[in-house]
């Protein structure tokens, strides 16, 4: 189309820009609207009124379409733009991976805590528990909880592992027992129901609460997941599988019965007895709760 020499005066359009940001690694906006003025238009449009309707039709569709070729150079633009910012995301993303401190813990042992409580933890599992004597008696209110000892999830507004479990896998509030020493048996009790969770520094993460150890989707550093928990379905064929041919045989028919003897009057034969099971010793239990 021809070029149009415009007077050197105000434009006859205002430009609004305001839309127009850039948060790198997210959103790219580039919105720019054009506000006609009529105050400074005259000598612009004194430029093309004396031109028939036809030829000014022409001119619209070509500036349309030289306004078309410019949009794709910009689609292009922002294509690079989306495969720059995707890098910048993922470097985002391994940073907030490599920046997740060490879950804090007491190794497999107990600790006191400054309010007075006790804990034992590892990398995967942490058990606290309380006691809260009762006014002017000797009870005592006893709770205690064991959680994941989850890793500490970035801060970003931006970061969206939302595990959305639970943390905690036991728990108990205000448990009220006559005295200490029946709290302390309790709390015993406890502890040694969930005594096996607390014999590695790192134990293999459930598979069902794995999210809880992983940053961006992926598992921190130094831990490993629980093999998948077999059904029974899955296990029964297993068994067959491991069956060969010659492992099921046929029924055979049922022999033929002989004629029953002559009876004899016998001493009833001794009952047997079978050797009494020996006791599998159990695994060494941790010294009692304090």
């Amino acid at each position: 189309m021809p070029e149009i020499t415009l007077p050197n005066t105000d434009p006859f359009f205002k430009v609004n820009d305001w839309g127009d940001t850039l948060t790198t690694g997210e959103t790219l906006k580039i919105v720019h609207t054009l506000w006609f003025s009529d105050y400074n238009a005259s000598p612009f449009m004194a430029l093309l009124t004396d031109k028939p309707a036809s030829e000014l039709q022409k001119m619209l569709k070509d500036s349309e379409t030289a306004e078309k070729s410019i949009f794709d150079k910009l689609k292009t633009a922002v294509s690079e733009w989306e495969a720059q910012a995707a890098q910048t995301l993922l470097l985002e993303k391994v940073l907030e991976y490599v920046r997740t401190p060490e879950v804090s813990h007491t190794s497999n042992e107990w600790k006191q805590l400054e309010n007075g409580g006790w804990e034992i933890s590892n990398r995967v599992y942490q058990m606290r528990y309380y006691f809260d004597p009762v006014p002017q008696s000797k009870a005592v209110r006893v709770t205690w909880g064991i959680v994941y000892n989850t890793p500490q999830q970035p801060g970003n507004h931006r970061y969206a592992n939302s595990w959305g479990d639970s943390r905690f896998i036991a728990r108990q509030d205000k448990k009220l027992y006559d005295n200490t020493e029946a709290a302390q048996r309790y709390i015993q009790g406890r502890f040694d129901l969930y005594a096996h969770l607390f014999t590695e520094l790192s134990p293999p993460v459930p598979n069902d609460c794995k999210r809880m150890f992983m940053v961006n989707g992926h598992l921190l550093p130094g831990y490993t997941l629980a093999p998948p928990e077999r059904t029974k379905e899955e296990t029964i064929n297993d068994l067959l599988d491991c069956l060969e041919d010659g492992d099921i045989s046929p029924s055979s028919p049922a022999p033929e019965e002989s004629p029953a003897p002559e009876q004899k009057t016998t001493s009833a034969p001794a009952k047997s007895t079978r050797p009494a099971a020996k006791k599998k010793s159990g695994p060494k239990k941790p010294g009692p709760v304090r």
